[in-house]
């Protein structure tokens, strides 16, 4: 076997050349610390493309009684509810509870909602307890998405299930 030439392009945007003999046991261990290391960067954010067009879509077939309930303010607007459901359903379909939602696709839970009420909404549902802001987007149309965390149950009311208590 030949030495090969490798070029890696790491997350951080930093490239890196290096000559590997791939029969040498300290490439195989090095390469896959490596793997293992860049790998747990890898964001495939959910929020994007699919995820967000079906998401839109069950959120937009629950009925009033089926939109999360606020336990700070029961009585919220349905724009806020539905803004609710729309988090609860990204935060279902990711692996770790974790999401990518822009205020633009985060409007199109209700109908004639701007980017800027919904980014509003966004904010009091923060303060509320509903989501935790875990990293702040960039404020511009083509920049980053900002990451959440839904934090009401995931049942279909967000109300927490209570055991049942025979007496």
């Amino acid at each position: 076997m030949t030495d090969v030439r490798v070029r890696v392009e790491n997350l951080d945007c930093t490239t890196q050349v290096t000559r590997v003999t791939p029969s040498s046991p300290s490439f195989v261990v090095a390469a896959m610390a490596t793997f293992l290391a860049e790998f747990r960067k890898v964001r495939v954010p959910t929020g994007e493309g699919e995820t967000i067009t079906e998401a839109l879509a069950s959120v937009s077939r629950l009925s009033l009684s089926k939109l999360p309930v606020i336990p700070e303010m029961p009585e919220a607007p349905e724009s806020w509810r539905r803004i609710a459901a729309l988090r609860r359903e990204l935060a279902r379909r990711s692996a770790n509870g974790i999401y990518f939602l822009t205020y633009r696709d985060a409007a199109k839970a209700f109908p004639g909602l701007s980017h800027q009420a919904a980014y509003n909404i966004n904010l009091a549902l923060a303060q509320l307890g509903v989501i935790e802001v875990v990293r702040v987007g960039d404020p511009r149309p083509s920049g980053n998405a900002s990451e959440f965390r839904y934090l009401l149950s995931q049942s279909e009311s967000g109300a927490e299930e209570d055991a049942d208590i025979e007496i």
